[in-house]
């Protein structure tokens, strides 16, 4: 062994060289799997706007005059809400409001906690469409 760990020439000669690693082939499509293609300039899919419908006595009242509810991610708008709704619901969006619900504290005894926010948005459709909420 020489200064500085240095190999000798022979050393280095009877190493073998390295194995080149194989990369797996890419899995195949399968009958029951869905690839989500998003349309060009699209980066997040519609699923990702809309989290669910927002089903309470006030919504339920709303559907009457064709308005619905929906909870929204936090950093969606309104043109995002519009285009999400329409290519889920195949309906057309006259109008969207949006609320934008800020966090509450809570408390259990002595113990402090926080009731999360979130973001809802009441969308209204032309007349003649409809959405079923269950």
């Amino acid at each position: 062994m020489g200064l500085f760990n240095k190999k000798s020439k022979k050393e280095e000669e009877e190493k073998p060289e390295k194995a080149t690693e194989v990369m797996p082939e890419e899995k195949q499509a399968e009958p029951g799997d869905v690839k989500v293609v998003l349309p060009k300039g699209k980066s997040a899919s519609s699923y990702s706007v809309i989290s669910n419908p927002y089903v309470t006595e006030k919504s339920s009242m709303l559907a009457q005059f064709n308005q619905y509810v929906f909870k929204v991610s936090k950093n969606s708008n309104k043109k995002g809400i519009k285009d999400s709704v329409e290519k889920l619901y195949n309906v057309k969006v006259e109008d969207v409001r949006v609320v934008n619900l800020p966090s509450k504290t809570r408390r259990i005894g002595r113990t402090l906690g926080v009731k999360a926010g979130y973001k809802k948005a009441i969308v209204s459709l032309r007349e003649g469409d409809k959405i079923e909420v269950v």
